[in-house]
């Protein structure tokens, strides 16, 4: 963009059309919510009752905790 713009003596013409802009959005976010919900499933009650390791990681927190947490803030912020 930088090299764009001083080869154009920072005209404020755009590189890109506008439809590149909506095909990112389209693929970046909808695709993946998309492909999610058609392909996730629920475990069996039965399963999930007769393993109660399943919940273990929840339960200590290995997923999600202060740790976690901000490691996530940190890399947003990155």
């Amino acid at each position: 963009m930088f090299w764009y713009g001083s080869l154009s003596v920072f005209a404020g013409g755009i590189i890109y059309n506008n439809w590149s802009y909506q095909f990112f959005n389209v693929v970046f976010t909808s695709f993946p919510i998309i492909f999610y919900a058609l392909f996730d499933k629920e475990t069996e009650h039965s399963i999930l009752f007769s393993s109660p390791s399943s919940y273990e990681p929840g339960l200590k927190n290995a997923y999600f905790g202060t740790g976690i947490f901000w490691l996530w803030i940190i890399e947003a912020a990155l």
